[in-house]
């Protein structure tokens, strides 16, 4: 549920049952500035989204960026014949412990990833992360709570859950760009 909310959460401040304010965060596809619509999959509209992704905002940026990508836009995107020459070719690469082929675009380097959350409308999206600009802020240190595993409530049986209240926050909004896919 965290990683799906600081994907595509949507701010907002609701109740819980003990009408306790409980505030949500933004996720990133909601706070990147930069978008790309892909009108078709071919070369030439392949090489204006990478333009787009590395240009709008590069000055601040990096020079590398992750595409996470729902299957639909992955699918559209490994049928671009430039880009699938250079993926078979590209050097797999360790990104943040995550295993991902390194293209070169002739803008930068794009380390493309299917991710299995980006499923329903956001299946033919992409959102390209520029990672030095990405910060996790904890708003509330990890809490401890201890609760019974059955319903005799037995001391024998307890199970420990972790409690701790995060957001993802996108530094230098522009740098990050969201794509749909034709």
């Amino acid at each position: 549920k965290r990683e799906l909310s600081r994907l595509i959460g949507v701010k907002s401040l609701r109740h819980d049952e003990d009408n306790r304010e409980i505030y949500t965060s933004d996720g990133v596809f909601h706070m990147a500035k930069n978008t790309f619509g892909m009108t078709a999959w071919n070369n030439a509209n392949y090489t204006a989204m990478c333009r787009d992704i590395f240009e709008t905002g590069y000055a601040n940026g990096s020079g590398s960026k992750i595409l996470l990508c729902g299957a639909s836009f992955m699918a559209g995107l490994t049928s671009v014949d430039s880009y699938s020459k250079v993926f078979q070719a590209a050097e797999t690469e360790a990104v943040f412990g995550v295993k991902c082929k390194a293209i070169d675009t002739g803008f930068g380097i794009l380390y493309p990833k299917y991710h299995r959350l980006l499923t329903g409308a956001y299946s033919n999206k992409a959102i390209a992360l520029d990672i030095p600009y990405v910060r996790v802020d904890t708003l509330q240190g990890e809490e401890f709570q201890t609760s019974p595993l059955n319903d005799n409530d037995d001391q024998r049986v307890r199970g420990v859950s972790i409690w701790e209240s995060s957001c993802v926050v996108l530094e230098n909004e522009m740098s990050h760009c969201v794509i749909t896919g034709a």
